[in-house]
């Protein structure tokens, strides 16, 4: 069996069981760091998990102290992704686009020049507008049946339910969380400051943006087999 551990929402491992409870005992980790093996739902402290036979943290007094590991709030699905991990999606995700809009608009372009006509344009136009749609349906069904998009396949992230770790499906991670963020970009100024904003929250300890409370999600690693 092999065993993924999280410190301080650091994901780290696998690890085979005896080198788990080697680190436990040598104060690399603490029995409260959560763990997690392809035969759990989501992550837990690791003096819960039965395989590794850890006791129960005690503080003074012999009281028990059923705590979760400090740093980032953890949420169903684990440990937050990496930033920047979440940063390069994005980027992907628009390069992606803008490639397919320059190829189709600069190939409308092209044909003005060469054929002299203006009808080629509105073609061009209209091409772009397929593939626009078209770009948007793609991106649109992954969100919907794996919370990924080309990006984050890419990245190796997708987004869940911060409550159970499962797909937060099509009402929660496209409308809530991107169709209605865009629509809210669109109010000029005050767009502009809630998108900055959303952005902002990202450095909060649980690296959930404005979206992710609205929607109820965030964004985790794929977990191996996943």
């Amino acid at each position: 069996m092999q065993i993924h551990v999280a410190k301080q929402g650091k994901q780290s491992g696998p690890y085979a069981v005896e080198q788990v409870q080697e680190m436990v005992r040598n104060g690399l980790l603490a029995s409260t760091d959560l763990g997690w093996h392809d035969a759990m739902k989501e992550w837990a402290p690791l003096h819960t998990i039965p395989e590794l036979g850890l006791p129960p943290p005690t503080g003074a007094g012999g009281l028990n102290l059923d705590l979760t590991a400090s740093g980032p709030a953890i949420g169903g699905g684990g440990p937050p992704a990496d930033r920047i991990k979440r940063l390069v999606a994005i980027i992907i995700d628009y390069v992606i686009f803008a490639a397919l809009a320059w190829v189709t608009l600069g190939a409308s372009v092209l044909s003005v020049f060469s054929m002299g006509s203006i009808p080629a344009l509105g073609f061009g136009l209209m091409a772009f507008g397929v593939v626009f749609l078209v770009y948007v349906g793609i991106q649109g069904f992954l969100l919907t049946t794996r919370g990924q998009t080309l990006g984050k396949i890419a990245m190796g992230i997708r987004i869940v339910n911060f409550s159970d770790g499962w797909n937060p499906g099509f009402v929660k991670v496209v409308l809530l969380r991107w169709l209605l963020w865009w629509a809210i970009s669109r109010f000029g100024l005050i767009g502009s400051i809630a998108m900055l904003v959303n952005i902002l929250f990202i450095f909060r300890d649980d690296q959930r943006c404005l979206h992710d409370h609205v929607a109820g999600t965030y964004v985790v690693p794929v977990q191996p087999g996943g």
